[in-house]
């Protein structure tokens, strides 16, 4: 990941155990990511509005510890929360990533109230989790995605599709 502010020469290179003699193609997908889409507290979160879908890099050091849903097993680090719109029928598939932590993913239909909690996923002690969720109902939800962790994460990416 370029950190750097500026552009960033890198080398790909090809290496086998034998002799390529045919052609052969190479895929590269470069992505921007965004900046922080993790804010703090419930009130930033509806002033910031729905996240759109992408990729997004950041940090929740600094952050609090105030919500403590029994539905994610009441992780004691700080959370980061952003709002998702899903209309009929989307679908949202949210992973993060995470260079040091342990998070924990969680979606709160109302995010002033911690057990309001509905889906969540923390399977162990990894540095990624994901989550999927239906809007099955006849009416537009906004939702609260939450990266919690144990400590505090430093330098996360969290990828938002809705699809």
């Amino acid at each position: 990941m370029n950190e750097t502010g500026g552009p960033e020469r890198v080398y790909v290179v090809l290496d086998s155990f034998k002799t390529v003699t045919d052609r052969f193609n190479l895929d590269i997908e470069i992505e921007s990511l965004g900046g922080n889409v993790l804010v703090p507290t419930c009130v930033e979160a509806l002033d910031q509005g729905p996240a759109a879908p992408g990729s997004y890099h950041g940090s929740i050091a600094g952050f609090y510890d105030y919500l403590e849903p029994s539905c994610a097993g009441s992780p004691t680090g700080a959370e980061g929360i952003t709002q998702i719109l899903l209309q009929p029928g989307e679908e949202l598939d949210a992973s993060v990533e995470t260079t040091t932590g342990d998070p924990t993913l969680y979606l709160l239909s109302n995010c002033a109230i911690a057990d309001s909690c509905f889906l969540a996923n923390d399977m162990g002690t990894g540095s990624t989790e994901d989550i999927v969720y239906v809007n099955n109902t006849a009416s537009s939800q906004y939702l609260y995605l939450v990266v919690d962790a144990d400590t505090n994460l430093d330098d996360y990416i969290l990828d938002i599709v809705i699809k």
